[in-house]
């Protein structure tokens, strides 16, 4: 009986030990989701984290350049044209200012537009060219300038051109000038002082 005692005693030992083992064991959270320590249950990932495995105790931060869509996510979507992300861990993507662009996908930051081009919209993938009659002569414009009287601009200028001398430009705004009209040289002709007799009159 004593022998007997003893090995239900040792039995009891070992599973009052286990206890708190099997009390703090982790649930196999999905995808998604992680173990808390705090609550002992499966909770979603925040904002701004993620994580792609089953069972894990923590959500990674999504890179810069990259942002979930929503809470409990298994992945982080790149940020698309026209939009970046300089730190990691954002919950959203930003759209590029107005005088810059970004065509490719997964940015860090936007590129500014060059001299001649402008983006007068945010989220812009790529920057126009300035019309005809204007010019950009900065880096990052949001419009182009119209040139003075006497000047012209092709499509994409950075500077305007005067017309050269005895030039003017075909029309407002526009890009192209032309030699001006020569002046009338015919004399007119000049007034008489006298007036004819009339028939029957006499000068005094």
């Amino acid at each position: 009986m004593n022998l007997r005692a003893s090995r239900w005693s040792m039995l009891l030992i070992v599973v009052t030990m286990a206890l708190p083992s099997l009390a703090t064991a982790q649930p196999a959270c999905q995808p998604g989701r992680y173990a808390s320590g705090a609550t002992g249950t499966c909770e979603e990932c925040n904002a701004g984290l993620y994580q792609p495995a089953n069972g894990q105790t923590a959500c990674f931060s999504c890179e810069a350049g990259a942002s979930p869509t929503r809470r409990r996510e298994t992945a982080c979507d790149a940020c698309g044209p026209g939009r970046y992300q300089g730190f990691a861990g954002a919950t959203a993507c930003n759209s590029c200012d107005a005088g810059t662009f970004r065509d490719a996908t997964g940015q860090t930051s936007c590129a500014t537009c060059e001299p001649g081009r402008f983006s007068d919209l945010t989220g812009s993938t790529v920057c126009q060219e300035c019309a005809i009659g204007k010019y950009g002569s900065t880096h990052g414009s949001s419009s182009c300038l119209a040139c003075d009287p006497g000047f012209v601009a092709a499509k994409g200028s950075t500077v305007c051109r005067a017309c050269a001398s005895g030039e003017m430009p075909v029309s407002v705004g526009g890009d192209t000038c032309k030699s001006c009209s020569p002046a009338s040289t015919a004399r007119p002709r000049a007034r008489r002082s006298a007036t004819r007799a009339r028939p029957g009159s006499s000068r005094a």
